[in-house]
């Protein structure tokens, strides 16, 4: 049986936000590392915030907002992302292990060294993102928007599946 998604309230997103930036300023000193894991933030607007090292696993950010969010190491696993908006986000050696990311706006995002394996991308805008050694086993591309993404090679395509509306960048057309 699953648990239900937990309810944050603005003002207890804010305190938790607070001491995680605490926590990250002073490398794990004052404040709290975020643990946000199965909790519900349809629509959450994040933009620019630093979730790095936090723990997301399983939320609901379904619509959400994370236009330049660090995510850096974040765990994101299973977590539901669905048409979110990560335009430009920082989340390099991120675990997006089983997430849903279909018709998400990843374009620009960092995803160096992330952990992409059996997450749904099916039609999301992945232009121009950073895709050097990200882990790509059984992710869904189909219908991917890949156009200048970078360091993107054969064998991660190869270990996705992928569909004739996924449009690779020109050096793998």
């Amino acid at each position: 049986m699953m648990n239900k998604p937990r309810e944050i309230s603005p003002e207890q997103l804010q305190e938790v936000l607070e001491r995680h930036r605490e926590w990250v300023e002073s490398k794990g000193k004052k404040g709290k590392r975020a643990s946000l894991a199965r909790t519900k933030l349809w629509g959450a607007n994040l933009e620019g915030v630093d979730l790095s090292g936090a723990d997301l696993g399983e939320a609901i950010l379904a619509r959400a907002i994370l236009v330049k969010a660090i995510l850096v190491g974040t765990n994101l696993a299973r977590v539901n992302l669905w048409e979110a908006n990560l335009q430009g986000a920082d989340l390099q050696e991120a675990n997006l292990r089983g997430a849903n990311l279909e018709g998400a706006n990843l374009s620009g995002a960092n995803l160096m060294r992330s952990t992409l394996s059996g997450a749904d991308l099916e039609k999301a805008d992945l232009k121009g993102a950073n895709l050097r050694k990200a882990y790509c086993m059984k992710v869904n591309l189909q219908g991917a928007d890949l156009t200048n993404a970078i360091d993107l090679t054969t064998a991660q395509i190869e270990a996705a599946v992928t569909d004739e509306e996924t449009r690779l960048p020109a050096y793998l057309a």
